[in-house]
């Protein structure tokens, strides 16, 4: 026999402007290769997306906010610094070539701050939605009352208020 737990996310903040995604969604292959199509979709060369990354976020006349709460201001070198001052630009044409060409492997480190940047530009030119939504969300998790062995079990009731607790923080 098994109970529904609810885990409700309190109410957000009414804000306005556009939410970025949480550093940990940059290295969701899925997500990314998202960012990539619609990147790609956009049909600009290589060398024009840099100069794109940093208009469109430059020029948005609301506030961006990171996840943890906090307004986003994109530095004035924060493209060149995102890029590491890579002047082709080769990286671009890789990543735009990722819905044809999958990674083997979640982004590195050193590129998270460039698919930041792409996700939250896309995010203000409307082509994906924000990180999260507006509306409050319920999670519902199916609880079994006992393990496999018909056993009770003691550990997955700590374990769902800890999930309940961090979906709280990052809401």
């Amino acid at each position: 026999m098994s109970e529904l737990l609810p885990i409700s996310v309190p109410p957000s903040k009414a804000v306005e402007g556009v939410i970025m995604y949480p550093q940990a969604a940059y290295r969701s292959l899925p997500l990314v290769t998202n960012f990539a199509r619609e990147l790609r979709d956009l049909g600009l060369p290589r060398r024009e997306v840099p100069d794109l990354l940093a208009s469109t976020i430059w020029d948005y006349d609301g506030k961006i906010w990171d996840h943890d709460g906090k307004v986003f201001k994109l530095a004035p070198d924060g493209v060149d610094v995102a890029f590491a001052d890579e002047g082709s630009f080769r990286w671009i044409s890789h990543f735009i070539k990722l819905p044809e060409r999958p990674w083997k492997q979640a982004p590195q480190k050193r590129v998270l701050g460039r698919i930041e940047l792409i996700a939250t530009s896309l995010v203000i030119l409307g082509k994906v939605d924000e990180a999260w939504p507006a509306q409050d969300v319920t999670y519902e998790i199916n609880v079994p009352e006992t393990d496999n062995k018909g056993r009770k079990d003691r550990f997955l009731t700590p374990f769902i208020n800890l999930i309940s607790m961090m979906l709280n923080k990052i809401r």
